[in-house]
């Protein structure tokens, strides 16, 4: 689903398709009950998703990572 709009925070994609979740475009009853589907069929899958997604936020979207990121980009301004 990458051609599907993500949600963003600045410019880094908080959902990443096949990384972090599974997309499914919007008011597609259908699709996200396929997608719940196939997480409940595939539960090694549905464990990568889950520790990816949480490591991502961790990692990308933690109050470190933003105290880090503006850090760099106040540095970079000086």
């Amino acid at each position: 689903m990458s051609s599907e709009k993500q949600w963003h925070a600045e410019d880094r994609a908080l959902s990443l398709d096949n990384e972090s979740s599974i997309l499914v475009p919007s008011g597609s009853a259908e699709k996200i009950a396929e997608a719940m589907r196939s997480l409940m069929d595939d539960r090694t899958k549905l464990q990568k998703l889950a520790k990816a997604s949480r490591e991502r936020i961790i990692n990308e979207f933690s109050v470190e990572a933003y105290v880090s990121y503006f850090d760099k980009l106040f540095a970079s301004l000086s």
